[in-house]
């Protein structure tokens, strides 16, 4: 199933940063240190997802740094993975048959999964 779409989201870039006090941040309470924050570079620096470094989820501190830090990559990954699809498909259509015919056709089955799942909104059980 092909998706083609444009990210409906904040528009990038994303930054990571740690709120250095206490207070509101999304509509959450926020302790210092205690939750990572991406932002959108706009104006209103806009508030785009949050990652509590919560020690009772089991998770080490470097997991919530780098599971933070790749929300903040994400517009930019879903930019050049769609660029990178359509390379592929180029690919496929220009080389008739062999393995690297074989391994586009892998990677490009892959991409497209990622990309759909990036731009198809969960559905809402309302």
């Amino acid at each position: 199933m092909k998706t083609n779409g444009e990210f409906k989201g904040t528009p990038a870039p994303w930054h990571l940063s740690i709120p250095t006090h206490v207070g509101k941040w999304a509509g959450f309470n926020t302790s210092q240190g205690k939750c990572y924050g991406i932002y959108a570079t706009n104006d209103d620096l806009e508030a785009v997802a949050m990652v509590f470094k919560d020690e009772l989820l089991f998770h080490s501190k470097q997991d919530h740094l780098s599971n933070a830090t790749l929300i903040a990559a994400a517009p930019e990954l879903l930019e050049a993975l769609q660029l990178t699809q359509e390379l592929l498909e180029h690919l496929i259509n220009a080389i008739p048959t062999g393995k690297v015919r074989n391994a586009a056709c892998d990677a490009n089955i892959i991409a497209q999964a990622a990309i759909n799942k990036a731009l198809t909104p969960i559905k809402n059980n309302k």
